[in-house]
């Protein structure tokens, strides 16, 4: 089973500040941030990435980061 969750931080206002990623396929399990993403992945944002996952067969689900 593939899946992943994309972490969301904001403000206090809802601006998002950064997001996150972790992904588990089978078992691996890869925390995905900033500092680990290519910069152009990681500046088209966390829609284009959902998309991407779910193209490659992952069930996404979208979470606010605590």
């Amino acid at each position: 089973m593939k899946t992943a969750r994309i972490y969301l931080k904001t403000d206090d206002t809802g601006r998002l500040i950064e997001w996150s990623a972790y992904i588990r396929a089978d078992d691996i399990r890869v925390g995905v941030t900033r500092d680990t993403l290519i910069p152009k992945v990681y500046a088209e944002g966390w829609p284009a990435y959902f998309d991407d996952l779910t193209e490659r067969g992952f069930d996404v689900e979208v979470c606010e980061h605590q």
